[in-house]
């Protein structure tokens, strides 16, 4: 059963990944969502993630319909520090320093402070990957390494 179809072309990134995150998250198994997109980068976002997922090109546009089902993924847990660069995962820093939502968020990375985003996207990006993303500077980019870095020591 179709939850009918959602166009988000012409949207900014943040809140097409929240739009998304919002209307997947209670998807039911059989149930899906179809979401129209213009940006072939967020339809790459979400080939990344572990969802039952269809993506078809028309035209310029993306029509990616999101079914519900168990996500698979078993959940880790990650008491073990981290080293805190550009090859970190974003979901890992968030699970052992939680703090790191605010840090994250205040850098641009504001989706991270939506649960389901976090659950799904996070997961599967790293920081130099959302540095590329949010398209920060390389200043910028130390900052905020900086500032998480600055977790450890609390």
């Amino acid at each position: 059963m179709s939850r009918g179809v959602m166009d988000l072309r012409g949207m900014e990134r943040e809140d097409i990944m929240t739009t998304i995150g919002e209307n997947i998250s209670d998807l039911k198994e059989g149930e899906s969502i179809e979401f129209i997109l213009n940006r072939e980068e967020i339809v790459e976002t979400l080939k990344q993630l572990n969802l039952k997922m269809e993506s078809q090109k028309v035209g310029e546009n993306y029509i990616v319909r999101i079914s519900g089902g168990k996500i698979e993924k078993a959940e880790k847990e990650f008491s073990q520090d981290i080293t805190i660069d550009e090859k970190t995962n974003v979901g890992q820093l968030v699970a052992r320093y939680p703090e790191s939502i605010e840090i994250l968020a205040k850098y641009g990375f504001s989706p991270i402070k939506n649960p389901i985003l976090r659950k799904t996207l996070a997961k599967t990006i790293t920081l130099g990957q959302a540095k590329k993303l949010g398209h920060l500077s390389e200043e910028k980019f130390e900052a905020l390494l900086a500032e998480l870095r600055q977790l450890k020591k609390a």
